[in-house]
């Protein structure tokens, strides 16, 4: 009968330590499991937040994209205005050739112009009279044959334009600019100067620098310029 109640004490005892054991294996499992439970509810969160952060870039992908169509959409239609704006402008720049071209024709194909150069001598008498801008009278000099009264004798010449001794190369070349423009049209253009030793053609054509040059070196600037004018 002792060995029966020695026994069982022991039994109890085994129990009770088993029965403690499986108290902090179940503490741990419940712990584990409400860790589980906070990471799954973390990790949830998460993913919730991801799929949100998702959807508002792909909404703002999809207004993005809506964006970029409205932008190719308004490119078109502004690629084909400009299509249509060059072309008026292409027409147009051939109606002003035209019409510039018939100016010229109604003011002559043959032009002449005067110009009449400064005294080279101070105290000399000039014997030009300018009647108009197209017109000019010379006088010669004034001849006594004995009788009481000079004899003076003139002369009047029409010229297409006549420029005076106060008239800058500036003068000059916005005359023949149009003629220039001509060329630069494809228009058949010649333009050259023409009068004795002195009289000045160099000057008129050549010039010098600055204010002081002449219808050549403005021809070529007017011509570069349009040139950059058509690269743009």
């Amino acid at each position: 009968v002792e060995d029966l109640s020695t026994t069982l004490d022991s039994v109890r005892k085994d129990r009770q330590e088993q029965a403690s054991k499986l108290e902090v294996v179940e503490a741990q499992m419940f712990a584990l499991k409400e860790a589980q439970n906070k990471n799954k509810k973390q990790q949830m969160e998460q993913i919730s937040d991801v799929s949100k952060a998702m959807e508002e870039s792909r909404q703002q992908v999809l207004g993005l994209q809506g964006d970029i169509d409205g932008l190719k959409l308004e490119i078109q239609n502004r690629e084909a205005r400009i299509a249509v704006v060059e072309g008026q402008l292409l027409e147009a720049e051939y109606v002003r050739r035209q019409l510039h071209n018939q100016v010229q024709e109604l003011r002559g194909n043959v032009r002449v112009f005067c110009r009449v150069r400064p005294l080279k001598e101070a105290g000399t008498s000039a014997s030009v009279a300018y009647v108009d801008d197209v017109s000019m009278k010379l006088t010669a000099p004034s001849t006594n044959n004995g009788s009481l009264t000079a004899e003076t004798k003139d002369w009047q010449f029409g010229f297409d334009k006549v420029f005076t001794e106060t008239s800058s190369q500036e003068d000059v070349f916005g005359e023949v600019s149009q003629l220039v423009q001509s060329a630069l049209d494809g228009y058949k253009v010649c333009l050259f100067s023409y009068g004795q030793t002195g009289s000045g053609k160099t000057y008129t054509m050549l010039g010098g620098q600055g204010d002081s040059k002449g219808i050549i070196a403005r021809s070529v600037e007017k011509i570069i310029g349009a040139s950059k004018c058509l690269e743009k």
